[in-house]
Formats: structure tokens, C-alpha cells, sequence
């Protein structure tokens, strides 16, 4: 099994949310293709987890963010 360093991939820590969303979407597409390398799959289904809980972590402090600003004007 390869792994994200092997592959010379980014970290996924290092992506953004744009970046780790397009990634994601493209290792969903090749699942879905009948000709799916299963050599390859454990790997791509491991990167695709840590993808989904980046993308999930992003979101969660953003909108933490936006909560403290909302409330900052209610407070004014």
C-alpha cells in the first residue's frame, strides 16, 4: 500500500478546504469506475477519509468564525 508520501502527495493538513475537496471528488470518481485498481484501493479509500475530516474540521472553524462575528454585532 502507498501512502501519501510515497505518492509524493501534499499533506492533507496542508491542503485547503478548495484543494482537499477537488482531491476528494476525484478519488470518489476513480472508485466508481469499474476498472478500480485494488491494489490501490485501501490507500485511496484511507486518503479519502482524511480528506472528508479535513473538509469537515475546515468547516467546523469557519463556522465557529462567523458564530463569534454574529455575535459581536448582536452584542453592539
Amino acid at each position: 500500500i502507498m501512502t501519501s508520501t510515497e505518492k509524493n502527495l501534499p499533506s492533507v493538513s496542508d491542503l485547503s478546504y478548495e484543494d482537499a475537496l477537488a482531491e476528494l471528488q476525484t478519488i470518489l470518481s476513480a472508485l466508481e469506475e469499474e476498472t478500480v485498481d485494488v491494489d490501490l484501493l485501501a490507500s485511496q479509500v484511507a486518503r479519502a477519509d482524511e480528506l472528508i475530516h479535513h473538509c469537515r474540521d475546515r468547516i467546523d472553524v469557519a463556522r465557529i468564525q462567523v458564530e463569534r462575528v454574529v455575535e459581536s454585532f448582536e452584542q453592539e
